[in-house]
């Protein structure tokens, strides 16, 4: 009813000159009568920022970065700022806002390069603002100092990680190749991972350094959220009664891995804190991928992890520092 009321109070003030009441508005936009529809109609619109990164690259301490802006912003408004790691502490964090050279507008469009020496970086974190609103914040990598020799050894064989973050952040329809991504991605970050044969089983079972086994169930699909948590519940309880029986004192803990970001997840969060099933999304995913170039200490990722487990409402990620 209170939708109805605000549609018509819309109407009277729509008819008056130059509109002709609610019709004329909703038929000029193409959409159905609302008076009809049962459903609110609503208009998204997204606006783009002024200002992007177009192109870093990071290599011998040498840190290229080209930006495109709107050719009506004012380029004296852009900030970027960057920080090497591991540097030189606090003190390498550099604005670099005036080394960038701005090209004349071209077809609406008006870019920009700088090159700046690092002083022992074996990746950098750029941070750029348009006036005080934050545009980006990213790591970028220099492959040729990666520290994690997981990394170096499997980007023998996938250059850049291409096909393994093909699985893990673009697959929607190939739950094997979704599996797969996601068990490269732990091996990477310090995980000992294993994707069972048996087809009655998790997704994957993965074990840290200090013997902590994880259960992991994957998922990119909404609908088979409830049945893959009931799996990891009955699983986990199974596999702890198992070990305990045959004198086995290791300890067990849960996962489930979903395509999807949090915010279309409905989640259960009280079944999950009780049952302390870890829910890693797509942002934490995405986020994962910056962490490979570095070791990882996988036992404090999950202690990370679990830790934040009532902190699900707030949107705190774990596996992100």
């Amino acid at each position: 009813m209170l939708y109805i009321n605000s549609l018509r109070v819309l109407e009277d003030d729509l008819n008056t000159p130059p509109f002709d009441g609610l019709d004329g508005l909703v038929t000029w936009l193409g959409l159905s009568d609302p008076f009809q529809s049962s459903n609110s109609t609503a208009i998204s619109l997204r606006v783009l920022p002024p200002v992007v990164i177009t192109s870093c690259e990071l290599l011998d301490n040498a840190l290229s970065i080209a930006l495109n802006a709107h050719s009506k912003f004012d380029h004296s408004k852009v900030s970027v700022a960057v920080f090497p790691f591991p540097g030189a502490g606090l003190s390498a964090r550099q604005q670099v806002s005036s080394d960038f050279a701005w090209a004349r507008a071209k077809s609406g469009i008006r870019s920009a390069e700088a090159q700046v020496d690092l002083d022992n970086a074996d990746s950098v974190l750029v941070i750029l603002l348009a006036g005080a609103s934050m545009v980006a914040r990213q790591w970028f990598l220099d492959p040729s100092k990666a520290r994690n020799g997981r990394l170096l050894a499997v980007r023998e064989f996938d250059k850049d990680l291409r096909m393994i973050r093909r699985a893990v952040l673009m697959q929607k329809d190939n739950s094997d190749a979704f599996e797969k991504g996601v068990s490269a991605l732990l091996f990477l970050l310090g995980f000992s991972s294993m994707i069972p044969v048996e087809r009655d089983a998790p997704d994957l079972v993965v074990m840290t350094p200090r013997g902590t086994i994880v259960l992991i169930e994957c998922t990119y699909k909404i609908t088979d959220f409830a049945s893959k948590v009931g799996k990891l519940i009955h699983r986990k309880q199974s596999l702890l009664k198992s070990l305990e029986a045959s004198g086995h004192h290791s300890r067990v803990e849960a996962c489930l891995v979903c395509a999807l970001p949090r915010e279309s997840i409905g989640v259960d969060v009280e079944m999950l804190v009780r049952h302390k099933i870890v829910l890693i999304t797509s942002e934490q995913l995405e986020v994962s991928f910056d962490r490979v170039h570095v070791v990882s200490d996988p036992d404090k990722l999950l202690e990370d992890a679990l830790a934040q487990l009532n902190n699900y409402a707030t949107r705190e990620l774990p596996f992100h520092n």
